[in-house]
C-alpha cells in the first residue's frame, strides 16, 4: 500500500528511530509520538507519526466511546501507550478492562500495541496468552528480569529500551547483548534531557557495534514490529 512505502521511505531517510516518545518531532529522527486522549483532543497540529491510547494512570479521564472515536489514519502507527501498573491505586481489574478495549481496537485495525507494564508481567503474560492476535505487542521501557523477559519473548512480545541503558548497573544494560537482536527497539519516552542519539550510542557500545550497523538493524526491527504492509 502507498502508506506503507511512505513510512519506509521516511525511515530510510532518518538518522535515528525513536519508537516511543512524549517529545515533539525532531529533524533527523523518525519518532512515534505518544499521545494520551487529553493531548489528542487538544492537538491543532498533529505529529508526523503517533500512537494514541489511555495510560493506566489516566483511566479515570477516559470513556470507551472516546477510544472508539479514533480515526484510523496513516499517521497513527500504534495503539497505546496502554497497559497495567500495580504501583497505582486503581484496581487492576479496572485497568484490565480498559487494556482489553485497546487490545480489541488494535486487532481490529491491525495496529501494534505499545504497552506500559509495572510489576504486572505475570498478568500481562496471561492476557497475551488468552488473545490470539497477529499484531505485535511491544512493552516499552522494559525493566523486568532477564528470566521474565525470556518468558515474554517466548510468548511473542517485543520490547524497547531507553534511558535505563545509560546506567551500566541496570537490568537492561546488563542483558541487552544477550537478547535476540531482532526483538527490540530504542526509545526516549518522557526524557526531554536525553536524546535518542545518546541511547543509540550507549546501545552500540554495549553491543560492540558501529552506529550505522545498529541503525540498519533498528530499521529492520521497526519494519517488522510496527509497520503493517
Amino acid at each position: 500500500m502507498d502508506d506503507y512505502f511512505v513510512v519506509k521511505r521516511r525511515l530510510s531517510a532518518t538518522q535515528y528511530i525513536d519508537c516511543h516518545s512524549h517529545q515533539p518531532d525532531l529533524s533527523g529522527v523518525f519518532r512515534i509520538r505518544s499521545l494520551d486522549f487529553k493531548e489528542f483532543a487538544s492537538q491543532n497540529v498533529f505529529p508526523e507519526f503517533y500512537s494514541v491510547g489511555v495510560h493506566p494512570w489516566y483511566i479515570d479521564n477516559h470513556s470507551e466511546q472516546q477510544l472508539q472515536s479514533l480515526n484510523n489514519n496513516p499517521q497513527l502507527l500504534a495503539i497505546g501507550e496502554c497497559g497495567l501498573d500495580k504501583s497505582i491505586a486503581l484496581p487492576l481489574a479496572e485497568q484490565i478492562t480498559v487494556f482489553e478495549q485497546h487490545i480489541q481496537l488494535a486487532a481490529d485495525w491491525h495496529k501494534p500495541l505499545i504497552i506500559h507494564c509495572v510489576r504486572a508481567y505475570n498478568e500481562l503474560m496471561a492476557i497475551k496468552l488468552s488473545h490470539s492476535t497477529a499484531n505485535a505487542w511491544l512493552i516499552h521501557g522494559c525493566n523486568c528480569s532477564f528470566q521474565q523477559l525470556q518468558q515474554l519473548l517466548a510468548a511473542g512480545f517485543y520490547c524497547s529500551f531507553g534511558s535505563s541503558l545509560l546506567n551500566p548497573k541496570s537490568k537492561p544494560a546488563q542483558y541487552l547483548k544477550d537478547l535476540p537482536i531482532d526483538r527490540w527497539l530504542l526509545e526516549t519516552d518522557a526524557q526531554a534531557e536525553i536524546g535518542i542519539d545518546q541511547i543509540y550510542s550507549c546501545a552500540a557500545r554495549i553491543l560492540g557495534w558501529e552506529l550505522d550497523a545498529l541503525h540498519q538493524q533498528m530499521i529492520k526491527n521497526f519494519e517488522r514490529i510496527l509497520i503493517n504492509d
